[in-house]
């Protein structure tokens, strides 16, 4: 038998499975498992409500041209933002990474 932290891909294939450290119902899997569902089932949900959405009519296809144009003009100041965001966030990032690590 070997111990939790000896339980890996190289032990996981020479195990026998008799301490049942490598088995799917393993504490590791245990609590592994629920997060990992719960992920693919909220990207599902996201799927969905994206298809759903964008089957609504929008702009000029319930003749309201206007709302394209608007619509440009946030998409292009909100792209702006997140550049100006991530620009001053990397600054930061790697400062802090030489703060730490150095």
């Amino acid at each position: 038998a070997h111990s939790a932290n000896e339980c890996d891909v190289e032990t996981r294939s020479a195990c026998p499975q008799t301490c049942g450290l490598c088995t799917p119902s393993s504490p590791k899997m245990v609590i592994a498992t629920p997060p990992i569902m719960a992920a693919a089932v909220a990207f599902l949900f996201i799927a969905y409500l994206y298809v759903r959405i964008d089957a609504f009519p929008t702009g000029a296809e319930v003749g309201l041209a206007r709302v394209d144009e608007l619509s440009l003009k946030i998409k292009s100041g909100a792209r702006q933002f997140l550049e100006t965001e991530y620009a001053y966030l990397a600054v930061f990032v790697v400062g802090l990474a030489l703060t730490l690590f150095f």
